[in-house]
């Protein structure tokens, strides 16, 4: 071969070669530009786990030169050394391996990092290391312990809230609901994640919530209202709901959030309040009225005894002048309804043992109701209460004509008496009553029951589920007021087909009870006397019937039509009385101011007072004793004459 042709094919083959190791050199200078301009951590080791590569990423994380970590073990740069064994080893088995794992950098500070290794092989395919490439996720993964800090704390408010809380993604779905459900319908999580929650609200209100739950999902409007639910028990609860759009962190909705809040105790103080005024206003045309009409009664009674006194028994005027007295005492019923709900009747209040008192009413009350109803009282200890008798009375027997009523068909009647103990932060919201000890009186019947509906309306003057002619609709709301204004709450429960409940709470009273005297109305009766009586009254027929009705027991009486004439008959012409009977309500000087004058005129006279208005006369309370010097209108013969006597023989 030609030495020429040799040194030429040489040459190629050294040229060749130089250029293969300057490609090689190049490469191997542009893959260390690559791992070094990296952001990643990039780290290689061999076969016995001694680290051979280390970019400038991982000195700046882990805190080491590369010239003092190579050919240490990689071990050195995890947090534990098992889990550095554990990515060796399934890196060789598997040939790759991602995993988050914790690094430990120079300074012995840990910190977490997303690590892919893979096994790294040489030209002939064999295995010669490990090369990882690794991301610092510490403030990715402190971003997720911030998020799951705030999911947590979310949470803990949902779950705990008293709110019902329903979330629905786009396709209509409940993917959330709290416990506070559970609380508030009865159903339980699982129950409720079954269904829509339409399902459980008052049929009546499906087209609203309907139509907000729409502009929600179609518009992304938020709506709210006042809505009635269904619980399990079958029992309304009212509700205020916000329906809304729930949105993701870009803004876009991505379903919808239902929250309800329980607002049945407030519906119901609000119902109690609109209760209470319009009681309250009936009560103030009642009161408004009530002087007027009780002296009207007063004059209809007092003529009706002075005439049947004068007519012989066989006069056939008497039975219907008797039919006039008895007219008159039906109206003053009436009255005593009217004023007894709206708290402006004068009770005469007196401390009496409420279970000797049941046992006396026992056979009364079982005459009333019939043989088909079995009658039973359960009486607890000593039960004292401050209240007027003859009105007390008239609540149990309103009570037990209604429980007769709701039971055509016989049944069952129970009245319990028990002492219990009352504390305002613990009581039920429709007890409205201060702390202490009260009297509780419960009469409870098997018979009908009252919708929820009617329930609300029992106590409402005038209103009445009998046919007519067979109520008033007064009986409950006299017992209303006769028990408000003895210082006591009455109030009901009922469930139809199941009976009804009526519960009263009367202060319990301290002292002995005080013994009630029998009497019958009969104006012969009417005791009498000798004495000199003023009588002032501004109503001038009702003067002359009380001034004819004490002439016809024996006084002396003298008249006037105010306080200015009555001052003017004591202060001159020296005359002297020993018994003032007065009207407590009279223009320019009631009768209280003209006591309080004429006892310093004439300290000896005896002082009577009347009224019809109790309102009046409530605010006089330290001066007037109902039953020692004050007689309630309308009055008649018997009374006057009677209540006269106990204040002229008073010591």
């Amino acid at each position: 071969m030609d030495s020429t042709a040799v040194a030429s094919g040489t040459d190629r083959l050294l040229t060749e070669h130089q250029r293969t190791l300057d490609a090689l050199r190049a490469s191997e200078e542009f893959a260390r530009n690559l791992i070094e301009s990296s952001i990643d951590m990039i780290i290689a080791a061999d076969r016995e786990r001694k680290i051979t590569e280390f970019n400038h990423a991982a000195e700046s994380a882990f805190g080491y030169s590369r010239a003092e970590i190579l050919g240490r073990d990689v071990g050195l740069l995890y947090a534990e050394a098992q889990q550095g064994t554990f990515i060796h080893k399934k890196t060789i088995k598997d040939g790759h391996c991602v995993a988050e794992v914790m690094n430990r950098r120079k300074n012995g500070e840990i910190f977490p990092s997303l690590l892919s290794s893979s096994v790294m092989r040489n030209a002939h395919g064999e295995e010669i290391g490990i090369m990882g490439i690794s991301r610092d996720i510490t403030e990715r993964k402190h971003a997720e312990q911030t998020l799951l800090a705030t999911e947590r704390k979310l949470k803990l408010i949902a779950e705990n809230t008293t709110e019902v809380i329903f979330a629905y993604d786009l396709d209509h779905r409940l993917i959330y609901v709290n416990p506070a459900v559970e609380k508030m319908t009865g159903y339980s999580v699982d129950d409720l994640m079954k269904g829509h929650f339409i399902r459980w609200m008052h049929p009546e209100d499906e087209p609203r919530i309907m139509e907000l739950w729409d502009e929600a999902f179609r518009l992304g409007r938020y709506g709210s209202g006042e809505f009635r639910l269904l619980t399990r028990s079958n029992r309304t609860r009212w509700c205020h709901s916000s329906i809304g759009p729930m949105r993701g962190e870009d803004g876009h909705q991505v379903g919808v959030l239902v929250v309800n809040r329980d607002i049945t105790v407030e519906r119901e103080l609000e119902e109690q309040f609109r209760q209470a005024q319009k009681m309250e206003a009936v009560g103030q045309l009642a009161g408004g009225v009530a002087h007027d009409f009780n002296n009207i009664i007063a004059i209809i009674r007092g003529y009706s005894d002075l005439i049947l006194r004068k007519l012989p028994k066989g006069d056939p005027l008497r039975s219907k002048m008797e039919s006039i007295r008895v007219a008159s005492s039906k109206a003053t019923e009436i009255t005593r309804q009217l004023l007894a709900f709206s708290n402006k009747q004068m009770l005469q209040p007196r401390v009496i043992d409420l279970n000797a008192h049941l046992r006396s009413m026992h056979e009364m009350i079982q005459r009333l109701i019939g043989e088909n109803i079995e009658l039973t009282t359960h009486v607890g200890s000593a039960a004292c209460v401050r209240v007027d008798p003859s009105y007390l009375d008239q609540v149990i027997m309103n009570l037990v004509v209604n429980a007769r009523d709701s039971m055509p068909e016989g049944g069952r009647l129970t009245i319990r008496t028990e002492l219990e103990s009352l504390d305002p932060r613990k009581s039920s919201a429709q007890i409205e009553l201060p702390a202490g000890v009260y009297v509780k009186l419960s009469v409870v019947d098997t018979g009908t029951g009252m919708a929820p509906e009617v329930c609300a309306r029992v106590f409402e003057p005038f209103f009445t589920t009998k046919k007519p002619g067979k109520g008033s609709g007064l009986g409950l709301s006299t017992a209303y007021g006769i028990v408000k204004q003895s210082g006591g709450f009455i109030r009901v429960h009922s469930l139809v087909g199941r009976g009804t409940t009526f519960i009263i709470h009367l202060p319990r009273a301290e002292g002995k009870p005080e013994k009630i005297s029998s009497s019958h109305d009969d104006y012969n009766d009417a005791p009498r006397g000798s004495e000199t009586v003023l009588v002032v009254e501004d109503d001038e027929i009702l003067r002359h019937v009380a001034v004819e009705i004490l002439e016809t027991l024996g006084y002396r009486v003298s008249a006037a039509r105010d306080a200015e004439e009555a001052l003017r008959l004591f202060s001159e012409g020296g005359k002297s009385f020993q018994l003032l009977f007065t009207d407590v309500v009279m223009p320019t000087l009631n009768g209280i101011e003209l006591a309080n004058r004429i006892g310093k005129l004439s300290p000896g006279t005896r002082v009577l007072y009347s009224s019809g208005y109790a309102e009046q006369v409530d605010r006089s309370r330290d001066v007037l004793d109902p039953s020692r010097n004050f007689l309630p209108k309308p009055y008649d013969t018997l009374s006057l004459g009677r209540m006269v006597r106990i204040v002229l023989d008073r010591r």
